[in-house]
């Protein structure tokens, strides 16, 4: 590394994330430190050069990150929202007309195909709603706004891995104002980590290629522990005096017998006393809650959005019980 690169590196660093208004010059400084750090961490300065040079400042993604805060949607207007019988409609004639490829997929993969196609619905509406935006450039934008530097500077440095090996064209990266990207909405982390060419092309494409698309997202729940033939959450009725508690209920587990003990009573049959925890999701017009097994951190690990997780759970059961 030259002595001017490490004095801009060092510069950088200790500027603190909440002096950075925009400013084009001091952007392109910004990201001639980044290209010191992946350097750094091997990449080559062709894929560095080439991605960094599609890079533009982009306000919105500056917007919409710190207007994140505003959700206040109820829990059963989202499920509504994410529910339509039209979807479920669109996601069993999915799984019908491309039997043979998801039979493969859950032979391979031992994940279900509702729950592919689940996800799959919910993150880009079948593949239709990828986003837009240009990955590199908003996580550029995103990492020199500062609040969250670390992470999307790293993600930036993952998008060039991506590059450099192959599977996208830089100016082909599109995704979320966030970066996350294509069909899956995978983070360029979560690429490296699960994509997979079940295409057999040369390229993990979750742009373009369907099968690439709902293999990845296999890979990436048999990664984190699916297990198959498990539920995933089962609805229950509390005590009217039960008092809920986020921090003893929701983040540990504990035999289903001991909320059975508690006067819970759940709406659906589950064999055996697998170690459970308890779901109560905030802004539920209807005071809903609902058992979690394992099979649900694994989709939690995905999104860490109770909403999020409890809908396509019932998404993939709605799905299944039309199979």
């Amino acid at each position: 590394m030259s002595l001017r690169a490490s004095f801009i590196a060092m510069i950088l660093s200790l500027i603190p994330a909440f002096a950075y208004g925009y400013d084009e010059a001091d952007f392109r400084t910004y990201l001639a430190g980044v290209k010191v750090s992946a350097l750094t961490k091997g990449l080559s300065e062709t894929a560095i050069d080439q991605t960094l040079a599609t890079v533009k400042y982009v306000p919105k993604a500056v917007k919409l990150d710190r207007k994140q805060n505003e959700f206040t949607i109820s829990f059963e207007k989202y499920q509504n929202n994410q529910l339509p019988a039209s979807r479920v409609k669109k996601a069993v004639s999915f799984l019908q007309t491309y039997k043979s490829t998801f039979d493969r997929i859950e032979q391979i993969y031992k994940v279900p195909r509702e729950m592919i196609v689940a996800l799959w619905a919910i993150e880009s509406n079948f593949g239709q709603n990828t986003g837009g935006f240009h990955v590199p450039s908003v996580l550029a934008t995103l990492a020199y706004d500062g609040r969250r530097r670390v992470l999307f500077e790293n993600q930036l440095i993952h998008s060039m891995q991506i590059i450099q090996e192959g599977h996208v064209r830089p100016t082909q990266m599109k995704g979320s104002w966030a970066g996350a990207m294509g069909q899956s909405q995978f983070m360029p982390s979560s690429f490296l980590n699960y994509a997979v060419d079940f295409s057999k092309d040369g390229t993990k494409d979750i742009w373009r290629a369907k099968s690439d698309v709902w293999a990845s997202i296999a890979n990436y729940l048999q990664t984190e522990g699916w297990q198959f033939g498990k539920p995933k959450a089962v609805a229950v009725q509390l005590p009217i005096d039960f008092t809920y508690d986020e921090e003893i209920y929701a983040k540990h587990y504990r035999p289903l017998s001991e909320f059975k003990n508690m006067g819970v009573r759940l709406f659906e049959n589950v064999s055996g006393n697998p170690n459970v925890k308890l779901i109560k999701p905030d802004r539920s017009t209807e005071n809903q809650a609902f058992i979690a097994f394992e099979n649900f951190d694994v989709i939690m690990h995905w999104n860490r959005s109770h909403f999020f997780a409890l809908t396509v759970a019932k998404l993939a059961d709605k799905i299944k019980a039309r199979l």
